[in-house]
C-alpha cells in the first residue's frame, strides 16, 4: 500500500456535536486528549501511508494548524471546498490524484487491515469498494411468536445489517464518473447500478463520533485502538 494517497474529509459543520463544534471542527474533538485526526492519520502512517490530502470547509485553518504543528513526517496538501456536499470536496483534489487511492471520513477511527482491503478491492472488477461493519443494534430485541408469547430477548445484538465506514478504496476512474451527480449518496447509487462498487466487511474496531453518546462510547474504546498504534 506505499505510495498510496489518502483522502480524509474534514469539512463537514457536525451541528450533532454543538458546543463543541462551534469552536474547533469535528475531526479536532479529542478522545483521551487527542483529536480524532491524530488516530486517524497515525493508523496510516503504521502501515507506511504518508500522503495525505485534507479536504476542509469548516474551520479549515485549525485542522492546517493542528496537522502542520502535529506531523512532520508526512506529505500533505489541504484543498478547501468551503460548504458544500461531499462529491465537491472529492471531486476537487482530482488533479493530485494520478491512481487508486483511500476516501475516508474525519470523524471515524477503524483499524481495517489495509493490506487485505487493498487486495480485495484488486480482485475485483469494480471501481470503488466500500468498507463496512456489522451493525449492532441500540436495543434489546425481542421476538414473538403469532400468539405474541416472547420467545427471545437479545440485548444489543448484532444486526444482519452492514453500514459505511468509509474506508473507501477507489481508481481514478470514478473522477470521470462524478461530474453526473450532484451528491455522493448519488454517486453510490450510480456505482451501485453500473456495479462498479463492492463491499469489504470490517470485524475489528469501530469508533465514530456523530454524538455526544458515541463520544462518551469512543473514549472508553479508544484504548485498545492505541495498542494497535504502539504495535
Amino acid at each position: 500500500v506505499n505510495g498510496l494517497k489518502v483522502i480524509i474529509l474534514c469539512g463537514g459543520k457536525g451541528n450533532r456535536l454543538k458546543p463543541l463544534t462551534e469552536k474547533i471542527p469535528k475531526p479536532l474533538i479529542k478522545i483521551n486528549k487527542k483529536p480524532i485526526l491524530f488516530y486517524i492519520v497515525s493508523y496510516f502512517i503504521k502501515y507506511g501511508i504518508n500522503d495525505f490530502i485534507f479536504c476542509t470547509g469548516y474551520k479549515s485553518s485549525l485542522i492546517e494548524k493542528y496537522v502542520e504543528k502535529s506531523f512532520k513526517n508526512i506529505n500533505y496538501d489541504f484543498i478547501n471546498s468551503g460548504d458544500v456536499d461531499i462529491i465537491k470536496r472529492v471531486f476537487d483534489v482530482r488533479e493530485s490524484i494520478k491512481d487508486q487511492f483511500i476516501l475516508c471520513y474525519g470523524d471515524t477511527i477503524a483499524d481495517v487491515d489495509l493490506i487485505k482491503l487493498f487486495n480485495f478491492h484488486n480482485s475485483h472488477l469494480g471501481f470503488a469498494t466500500i468498507t463496512t461493519y456489522q451493525l449492532i443494534s441500540q436495543f434489546g430485541i425481542v421476538m414473538n411468536d403469532n400468539l405474541n408469547l416472547v420467545t427471545s430477548f437479545g440485548e444489543k445484538p448484532k444486526l444482519d445489517n452492514w453500514i459505511n465506514i468509509g474506508y473507501f478504496f477507489m481508481d481514478y476512474e470514478v473522477f470521470e464518473l462524478i461530474p453526473q451527480y450532484s451528491t455522493f449518496i448519488e454517486f453510490i447509487n450510480g456505482l451501485i447500478q453500473l456495479k462498479y462498487l463492492y463491499s469489504y466487511r470490517h470485524d475489528g474496531l469501530h469508533i465514530t463520533v456523530n454524538t455526544f453518546t458515541e463520544l462518551e462510547i469512543a473514549n472508553g474504546q479508544i484504548e485498545s485502538y492505541k495498542e494497535k498504534l504502539r504495535k
